[in-house]
């Protein structure tokens, strides 16, 4: 149900970002997306007669108000200055019926003329799989990314049933009633996008019960800031 695009470059010369590299190619693509979609873009998407009907607005949860059907893997202190010849890794997702348009990563990369923010890079190669979705056991979760609420089955269930009903996936529900423990609020790297602006903002911490969770959300994290990297998972402990 949800397609990983991996995309290897490598920077020849070297090169230095000053912001979250993993982030600012996000932006790139999805207003990337948004500039070959939009047909209304005088208007605001929120405001748009023609929402309904605009491929940017419902492959973003409708304009990131809800949850978006393309993420990417973040890192919150990923690297910014890499020595020449090192090499980056990207990963973008796609989920359920958003599959199909997974070929707007490598429209992207060869309409950059192989330059990322001014530095210079090789496309090494492109690469798409199908996640092979399991149910796994687990005894321990660690959420080391803001997730907006200390109730992670309502954070997974909402996720989940909008997955269900716009992007065509059949997740199963949590019947489970899981709370984070030793919790901390936190706020993410914030992402700027064309249309609207993310402040991933909410609750770190643990889950210590044994459940079982779907492995495509390992991946992908949960949650509603999952498309910038938030609501991260980590098993400590499973069987």
């Amino acid at each position: 149900m949800i397609k990983k695009v991996e995309v290897l470059i490598s920077f020849p010369m070297g090169a230095k970002f000053r912001e979250n590299l993993d982030l600012s190619i996000y932006r790139k693509l999805m207003n990337f997306i948004y500039d070959l979609s939009c047909f209304n873009s005088m208007t605001k998407c929120n405001e748009c007669s023609q929402c309904k009907e605009c491929r940017y607005y419902l492959m973003t949860g409708e304009n990131f108000k809800f949850y978006p059907g393309i993420l990417v893997k973040s890192d919150m202190f990923g690297k910014s200055h890499f020595r020449k010849n090192e090499q980056k890794r990207f990963e973008f997702y796609f989920i359920g019926n958003n599959k199909s348009y997974s070929d707007y990563v490598d429209l992207l990369f060869s309409n950059l003329n192989q330059s990322l923010f001014g530095n210079f890079f090789y496309l090494i190669k492109i690469t798409k799989t199908d996640l092979n979705s399991k149910n796994m056991n687990c005894d321990k979760l660690v959420f080391s990314t803001p997730l907006e609420n200390k109730n992670v089955s309502e954070v997974y269930n909402k996720m989940v049933a909008y997955y269900n009903e716009h992007y065509e996936t059949d997740y199963e529900l949590s019947s489970n009633s899981l709370q984070l423990e030793n919790c901390r609020y936190v706020e993410g790297v914030s992402a700027f996008m064309k249309t609207k602006k993310i402040y991933p903002k909410g609750f770190i911490g643990c889950v210590n019960k044994s459940f079982s969770l779907n492995s495509d959300f390992l991946e992908i994290g949960v949650g509603k800031y999952n498309c910038v990297g938030g609501g991260q998972i980590e098993i400590t402990a499973n069987v």
